[in-house]
């Protein structure tokens, strides 16, 4: 969704802009119904304990 329509100027662009994307502004605490109701931050570190 953050890059759907966009035309980068190069590989490293991309790259830069997915990973601002996912670091920043994805919410890595709301809860999502495909991981038991937990929000991807505590599925994480229930799946590596």
């Amino acid at each position: 969704e953050c890059i759907h329509g966009e035309h980068f100027i190069s590989r490293e662009i991309m790259r830069a802009t997915v990973f601002n994307y996912i670091e920043c502004d994805y919410n890595r605490w709301r809860r999502h119904s495909w991981c038991g109701g937990l929000s991807p931050e505590q599925f994480e570190n229930k799946n590596l304990a």
